[in-house]
């Protein structure tokens, strides 16, 4: 196969080498997100898919070609940015009814292992290698050559995208025949000399590819709450964003309006810090917005390379 990317990193189309079919064309807005992916069949435009996206990148609708009404739409969990928890689809011959409805359950590794349906039942199985390669099996296990209910959202919880067999990762595309992303490391060689290795890490997080959220963040940041409010608040889990820390202070400060912002810093590793029973007064308006702190970071570490 052969992709052609834009100047942003971004894959803009997929060829198949093989008769020269097209096999996926993909758009893309201002954000960096995917909001339209054109798929084709033995070089034929097949669908136009469009999606729509909350501000965190978590897909709640979808919808094909011309369409006014929507063809899937999701509901996303608060534990976790790929925190899946259920889709609704629209299986009517006529269209414009979305009848089915799916529950996802998932793996300690946000694995879709399972969708159940409103009763409880299993309709569908998954199981993966340990790089992402996908199986679908029937209830009782029995294997399928594919998804009978169309779900794309997988191995981590990624989209996995039929006609280019490759997942979606938001900023890049992944292979997991080769086990290795298919498109450059947005954030190049800061975190290694490979650009496309696959690091699929037990103990960290990092859901855009631009950020790595170290688990005892989340433990670090409910600590806080828990001094400042007396009690823990479902806030502090809310780790779904790419700016790290920044995510852990301000769902505290969302919380509780206090926090001990020292030690969710000493716990990620930042700066030394003068004593967690130092406790603050934050306003959210000090914090910068997501975008704004990932260049601020940037910005930052540009610098040190030139000292």
């Amino acid at each position: 196969m052969t992709a052609t990317f834009d100047a942003w990193n971004r894959m803009t189309k997929l060829v198949d080498d093989s008769n020269s079919n097209v096999l996926l064309e993909n758009q893309y807005d201002g954000r960096n997100f995917r909001v339209v992916a054109k798929e084709y069949t033995s070089g034929s435009l097949s669908a136009t898919r469009e999606y729509y996206f909350t501000d965190s990148w978590q897909c709640v609708e979808e919808r094909i070609d011309t369409s006014n009404t929507p063809r899937r739409q999701y509901v996303w969990g608060m534990r976790y940015i790929d925190d899946l928890v259920a889709r609704d689809r629209d299986i009517s011959p006529s269209g414009g009814l979305l009848g089915e409805r799916l529950y996802y359950l998932a793996d300690a590794n946000w694995n879709t292992t399972a969708v159940v349906s409103d009763s409880g039942s299993v309709q569908e199985r998954y199981e993966y290698d340990p790089y992402g390669k996908l199986s679908c099996f029937e209830p009782d296990f029995t294997p399928r050559s594919s998804s009978n209910y169309s779900v794309h959202y997988t191995y981590t919880s990624r989209e996995w995208t039929p006609v280019a067999g490759l997942y979606y990762f938001r900023n890049r595309w992944y292979d997991p025949q080769l086990g290795r992303f298919s498109s450059r490391d947005p954030i190049g060689y800061e975190d290694g000399l490979n650009l496309y290795r696959g690091n699929f890490n037990v103990n960290a997080l990092d859901p855009t590819g631009l950020f790595v959220i170290e688990i005892g963040c989340r433990s670090a940041c409910e600590l806080p709450c828990k001094t400042a409010c007396g009690a823990p608040s479902i806030a502090c889990f809310r780790l779904i964003a790419p700016w790290k820390i920044k995510a852990c202070i301000l769902a505290a400060a969302a919380a509780c309006r206090e926090g001990c912002v020292w030690a969710c810093e000493a716990r990620c590793n930042r700066p030394p810090f003068n004593g967690c029973d130092e406790f603050i007064r934050m306003d959210l308006d000090d914090f910068p917005t997501p975008w704004e702190a990932w260049e601020e970071d940037r910005k930052r570490k540009e610098e040190l390379k030139k000292l």
